[in-house]
């Protein structure tokens, strides 16, 4: 790991876990200000909403999240601890995908299966080079187990979503592509 200098530090603990929004819903943040990070992370998911490492703003809403240029940093930078109900708008959002985002979106829900599960030994960014540390810390401590448990639950979800998606538009695809026989026998 890359040497993390004293203000990244700073600024990533400042943040060391953070709220993001799903659909607009905001939390109390008095657990946050005192320290009581577990409790912060309950109380998130409680509200549906999902958590970051990270010190950027992201926000979630149904109508961007399949956007791949940020489904990316979704599956990269955020616990998916949103509830059963907005997966389930995301999972009808799916019908209304074309193939090559269904393709780029199942590709980067592979890439990362878990938030923060990357090498970052040739990049220069310190602040992520924190998450994973932070990260690591949090994974040993029992009171953050449903934030994994709900992550893991819902990126296996969608991504079994995404698969039979794209399976069935190309078995459609496959029926509708004319071979020289059936053009003949059309005759």
């Amino acid at each position: 790991m890359a040497k993390v200098g004293f203000a990244t530090k700073l600024l990533s603990n400042r943040n060391y876990i953070k709220e993001v929004p799903v659909e607009g819903k905001t939390t109390n943040k008095f657990n946050y200000k005192i320290g009581f990070y577990d409790q912060y992370a309950a109380q998130i998911i409680r509200s549906g909403n999902c958590i970051t490492l990270l010190s950027n703003d992201i926000t979630i809403d149904k109508n961007t999240f399949w956007n791949p240029n940020y489904f990316e940093d979704l599956t990269r930078y955020v616990f998916w601890t949103f509830n059963k109900s907005f997966r389930l708008a995301l999972i009808e959002a799916v019908d209304r995908l074309t193939l090559p985002i269904l393709n780029r979106c199942f590709n980067l829900l592979m890439e990362n299966l878990k938030p923060y599960h990357f090498n970052t030994e040739k990049s220069s960014d310190e602040e992520l080079a924190w998450c994973l540390v932070k990260n690591q810390h949090l994974k040993k401590d029992p009171k953050f187990e449903q934030m994994y448990f709900l992550d893991e639950e819902n990126r296996s979800s969608l991504l079994i979503t995404l698969t039979d998606r794209i399976t069935s538009l190309k078995s459609v695809e496959n029926k509708h592509v004319a071979t020289p026989a059936a053009t003949a026998e059309d005759k």
